[in-house]
């Protein structure tokens, strides 16, 4: 019933083929989940402990008996507590089955999947996870071993191996299916140089003179010489398919970056998933965005000094006309989905509450909210020069812009919204995997004095992290205690300018010590602790020309037709874990030239000497538009400008004032490569 409710939802009064409608049922009824009813005798029946009720049996097989999946691993996540559950049920209130009832049932059903056989019962369980972490067996499997002492244990290898006698290889000689699979792997292991039992190509030869077999051998066989490399393009054809002129996104270079195979999937081929209807990650985040957007605008200059009644009623206003648009109004569509609307608006009020407090404390404003630039958008497109001397205009599209006025120009830093909690690491920008932040920033920097009508410098990145968190506590909280908690956990994460003065215009109440909203801490002398995401003029500097160079960089690969399948991976990350262009490349690193990009682990100093050496290979292609930018308030006072300026080097931070005449590389870490050295700075 739930089916056909959903393709009424679907189609409608849409009038459609028979075939049509019937692929749509056979796709609904494929995903469903039922208890098949016994069709025969002498069967095979496969099923779990719950839901198999089969008699009489003689042969059982249990699969799986390991620790903690027989008996189920029960957790008590529920709102309400054991002892809870049984004072409401003894009231007379029905209650779902609790944990102690559940163990209890868990129990009986393995008892009766154990006694249930007339003649035999087989017990198996993994000695180790696909990762090869070991696995340990049952309890059930120790208790069975008491009562029986004299049962046998016998280990079962998944396939044959070298190491093993040929009677014992033997076992794995049994359908011809299977058989083959097994016979392809010794053929490989022999490839490779290793000895095989003779027995092994009398198989080969049995496949070999029956016909019904020799396309299958064929075809398997020959996917012993199978590499899974792709040649790369020729210029010529990479230039036919992207343009003489490159024009691209910064999430597009750091798709290339995470494997250039997904970027020509996406890029090249044009290759799209096929759409379904359902509610996603990214639909959320797009919702938050354009919500929040919203808000900003239609609130405006009182969204500081709005109570948070009304900051929340305008939220609620806000999903409300944004909720029909998203994925063909899905959260319209059930009362389950009703009910997640709901959630998205508890948690964009709560966000929009945090942000008024920013408004209220902070001189920084909104001066452009969803603000393009490329050849539609309100800012001309970044251009840069590639190696062969083309070039490639950067496109995209800025979350929010805030700006504060000085005596020197503008202050400008960029906000963006994220769904989930997100982090910039200097790491990551130096190879090339997180340049959105920056590259919006030298955007900004490049064209927006000419929008904004004087000279910018930059104030920071900031990520807002969309959430509405749950506060913990055993014994209660007050309000007060209440509040500065949840700024702790919205507390913003990027990187600022290392300048007391623009950091307090972001949070007018910071006095000394760490910021309730900002990823810093202030010493008493004006300094920062070493735990503060903060970095000097020069520093940033620095980080645009290295992110001027990885575009380039990127760009020149592009175009000469780089689409290696090479995903990166870094520690246990890599893009693979959510591509879902695996089953194009058939990426396995067990299939020979198959790799992983292996990305070295750098952090301190070594990360700004690396962001250095690119910043050098830049040259002068950052254009010089920004050059009373760079004239910012810390680096006038290095210079000594006048004796206002020189009042202000006082508060540069210990690391500028070690070095005033180039960049010391301590003030140019961030708190993100700085773990561990105190972690209330929010980094």
């Amino acid at each position: 019933m739930e089916l056909l409710d959903q393709l009424v939802e679907l189609a409608g009064d849409e009038q459609m083929p028979p075939e049509l409608f019937a692929g749509m049922v056979e796709t609904g009824l494929e995903s469903l989940k039922l208890a098949s009813v016994p069709p025969a005798l002498d069967q095979v029946l496969v099923g779990s402990l719950d839901r198999t009720r089969s008699a009489p049996v003689r042969v059982c097989y249990v699969l799986g008996a390991n620790d903690g999946v027989m008996p189920m691993r029960i957790q008590e996540d529920g709102v309400l507590t054991e002892p809870e559950r049984e004072r409401l049920q003894a009231e007379g209130l029905a209650m779902a089955p609790g944990v102690t009832r559940r163990l209890l049932d868990e129990r009986f059903l393995i008892y009766v999947a154990l006694t249930t056989p007339s003649q035999h019962l087989w017990l198996s369980w993994s000695a180790a996870d696909e990762e090869g972490k070991s696995l340990h067996a049952s309890e059930i499997v120790r208790q069975v071993k008491r009562l029986f002492p004299g049962l046998e244990e016998r280990a079962v290898p998944g396939e044959p191996s070298p190491d093993q006698e040929s009677i014992e290889q033997l076992r794995f000689v049994s359908r011809p299916e299977r058989t083959l699979s097994h016979l392809i792997g010794q053929l490989r292991q022999w490839r490779q140089g290793a000895e095989i039992a003779p027995f092994w190509w009398d198989v080969f030869n049995w496949f070999a003179v029956r016909p019904e077999w020799q396309d299958k051998l064929q075809m398997l066989t020959s996917s012993l010489d199978y590499d899974n490399r792709v040649p790369s393009l020729s210029p010529a054809t990479a230039k036919e398919l992207y343009g003489e002129r490159l024009t691209a996104s910064v999430s597009r270079l750091e798709r290339f970056v995470s494997c250039p195979f997904q970027h020509f999937a996406i890029h090249g081929l044009r290759l799209k998933e096929r759409r379904l209807y359902r509610l996603e990650a990214p639909d959320v985040g797009q919702l938050f965005h354009a919500a929040l957007s919203r808000l900003a605008a239609d609130l405006g200059d009182r969204w500081g000094v709005t109570p948070a009644g009304g900051i929340r009623a305008a939220a609620a206003s806000a999903v409300e006309q944004l909720a029909p648009r998203l994925q063909s109004q899905i959260l319209l569509s059930s009362g389950r989905y009703r009910y997640i609307a709901r959630k998205l608006t508890e948690i964009v009020g709560q966000a929009a509450i945090i942000l008024a407090e920013h408004e209220r404390r902070a001189a920084f404003r909104p001066v452009g909210l969803e603000i393009g630039f490329g050849p539609d958008g309100t800012l001309p497109a970044l251009v840069v020069t590639m190696a062969d001397g083309r070039t490639l205009e950067l496109v995209g599209r800025i979350d929010r812009i805030d700006a504060a006025r000085t005596e020197e120009g503008w202050l400008l830093r960029v906000l963006d919204y994220k769904s989930s909690a997100t982090q910039l690491r200097l790491e990551e920008v130096a190879h090339g995997l997180s340049l959105q932040m920056l590259a919006y920033l030298d955007v900004l920097l490049t064209h927006a004095p000419a929008w904004l009508g004087g000279p910018v410098a930059p104030a920071g990145v900031l990520y807002f992290h969309v959430h509405n968190p749950l506060l913990a506590a055993s014994n209660g909280m007050s309000p007060e205690e209440a509040r500065r908690q949840l700024l702790k956990r919205f507390k913003m994460r990027g990187l600022l300018l290392a300048d007391e003065s623009a950091v307090r215009m972001m949070d007018g109440e910071l006095d000394t010590g760490y910021s309730d909203l900002l990823p810093v801490a202030i010493k008493r002398d004006g300094g920062f602790y070493s735990s503060s995401s903060v970095v000097g003029s020069e520093g940033w500097e620095v980080l645009r020309r290295s992110v001027r160079r990885s575009i380039a960089r990127i760009g020149g690969e592009i175009a000469q037709g780089e689409i290696g399948i090479a995903p990166y991976r870094a520690g246990a990350k890599t893009p693979c874990q959510y591509c879902a262009y695996k089953p194009v490349c058939q990426f396995d690193p067990l299939i020979e030239g198959n790799d992983y990009v292996k990305l070295p682990r750098v952090t301190g100093d070594e990360i700004w000497r690396l962001l250095e050496r690119q910043a050098a290979e830049s040259g002068k292609d950052v254009e010089s538009a920004p050059d009373e930018a760079a004239e910012t308030p810390a680096k006038r006072a290095e210079e000594g400008l006048s004796s206002e300026e020189h009042a202000a080097e006082k508060r540069l931070t210990a690391a500028d004032r070690a070095d005033a005449s180039g960049m010391n590389r301590e003030r140019g870490r961030s708190g993100n490569e700085r773990r561990g050295e105190g972690d209330d700075a929010g980094t």
